[in-house]
């Protein structure tokens, strides 16, 4: 099921909300941020596939951003009502900052 423009409101905020709590890095060297800023711009413009793949898709280097690129298409499936989980749900595992903290 497609989410509502205010279930997407929501979850930008909850992606804006985690960013500065995400791994910058993983320890293949791809930028967490970088993909998270791509879910954020899918969500926000709702961008097309095609989109998605001119914005994102290097094909002289297919290895470079192909984090990114799959969190914008992951966000476009989550658009669609292809997704099952919520695109912040997705982040919980990457968010290094104690829940202790935020409080």
């Amino acid at each position: 099921m497609k989410p509502a423009q205010e279930e997407i409101d929501i979850e930008i905020e909850k992606l804006e909300e985690l960013l500065p709590d995400v791994r910058q890095y993983s320890i293949f060297g791809d930028n967490h941020h970088a993909a998270v800023e791509a879910q954020i711009k899918v969500l926000s413009e709702d961008m097309t596939e095609g989109e998605i793949y001119d914005e994102w898709e290097d094909p002289d280097n297919p290895d470079v951003n192909r984090n990114t690129l799959d969190s914008a298409l992951q966000a476009r499936r989550w658009l669609d009502g292809e997704a099952e989980e919520s695109l912040s749900d997705d982040l919980e595992p990457l968010v290094t900052k104690d829940e202790e903290e935020k409080d």
